[in-house]
């Protein structure tokens, strides 16, 4: 009986999606256990940037970031957020910042 004979030229493309997946998977499991952070922050800038991105049936579409630049302790914290909670908030505004990981949960206001 023979046995089972792997070159490994044809093992490449195997093991790249093998290694994809498993760098996506930790990259997610990474982000579910960040814990939420709570504290004081102080915003120090917002700006947007827009883009134009071309789709699959190829059809332009321009596209708006909105970024809010916080001082969390005396380091620069950057969120991408909604335009409601952009126009919402002003250069200096001061307030509670809740946050996990990368992602903005809630600004308040003192301010």
């Amino acid at each position: 009986m023979p046995l089972l004979h792997f070159d490994p030229i044809t093992m490449l493309p195997y093991l790249f999606i093998l290694l994809l997946a498993v760098l996506l998977i930790w990259r997610a499991l990474s982000e579910i256990f960040k814990k939420t952070v709570r504290t004081r922050a102080k915003v120090l800038e917002k700006y947007d940037t827009s883009y134009t991105t071309v789709g699959t049936m190829g059809l332009a579409k321009t596209v708006t970031d909105y970024v809010v630049v916080f001082d969390v302790a005396g380091r620069t914290k950057k969120f991408t957020v909604s335009i409601w909670l952009y126009e919402s908030i002003k250069k200096g505004d001061e307030g509670m910042l809740q946050f996990k990981g990368d992602v903005l949960i809630r600004f308040q206001s003192h301010s």
